[in-house]
């Protein structure tokens, strides 16, 4: 499949403001994650065109688009299979989390619909960009596994400025600062900064996740894989209590 100019959507507008607003519905309700896509769209610009790019001419772009679209979905989506896998393993783990956290394997891309960006139409009029959004949107629980980042509000903030670093998303990154610095007004005595800081730095010095093998990946073991990627979880936000992450920028009644 040869590249064509008309396969990238036209660029939404900048709008600084509406990202604001919607930044603040979202910290009062951190679950509602048709905010988060309804920030970033407001920011993103043309900012992601790289990283169509390398998503296009990589092999995720061509297994895809030219041999099973559904090849992902179905792997991450076997749990049952998955939770039979060794513990240690990249899917083994990956079925835990989702488990644990109760999390559908599609739930990102549901909620991307929801917040209106992610339309049938749109896919219809783009499918191979939607492809694109649409990995980005299911691999990104598995981020959390290889990154070691939790759920709370400073590892969602953490892996948010990973991921940017992958997506060359400026509505991501800008997201995970806002995000730190609404944390650290709250936690003042916790490394804040640091912690999301390093988020970018693992980011930069992994490999290019938009080329990983995902489906090879699932049967070996996460700390081989890691190693192979080039990703070393954060120590210092290892460190941290789980209990006291949790408590971070609890959501508040609308």
């Amino acid at each position: 499949m040869e590249f064509r100019e008309d396969m990238y959507p036209p660029a939404q507008p900048v709008r600084p403001l509406h990202a604001i607003k919607t930044f603040m519905v979202f910290m009062r309700d951190k679950e509602d994650t048709r905010q988060v896509f309804n920030f970033i769209n407001a920011l993103n610009g043309t900012s992601v065109r790289p990283a169509f790019d390398r998503f296009f001419e990589g092999p995720n772009g061509k297994l895809l688009l030219e041999k099973d679209p559904q090849a992902l979905l179905r792997a991450f989506d076997d749990r049952e299979t998955l939770r039979q896998l060794p513990i240690g393993t990249v899917g083994r783990t990956y079925a835990d989390f989702m488990d644990r956290e109760g999390l559908d394997t599609d739930g990102v891309s549901q909620a991307n619909k929801e917040a209106g960006f992610f339309t049938d139409e749109f896919a219809r009029d783009y499918p191979e960009y939607a492809a694109f959004i649409w990995m980005m949107n299911l691999t990104h629980d598995l981020y959390h596994v290889l990154t070691g980042y939790n759920r709370d509000s400073l590892g969602e903030a953490a892996l948010l400025n990973f991921s940017a670093v992958m997506s060359c998303s400026r509505g991501t990154r800008a997201l995970s600062w806002l995000a730190a610095a609404r944390i650290k007004s709250e936690a003042p005595g916790l490394p804040i900064f640091k912690i999301n800081a390093y988020g970018r730095k693992m980011g930069l010095e992994a490999k290019d996740l938009l080329k990983a093998d995902w489906i090879g990946m699932l049967e070996r073991p996460l700390r081989e894989v890691r190693e192979e990627l080039n990703i070393v979880p954060d120590p210092v936000y290892a460190a941290l209590p789980q209990e006291r992450l949790l408590a971070l920028v609890a959501p508040q009644a609308a």
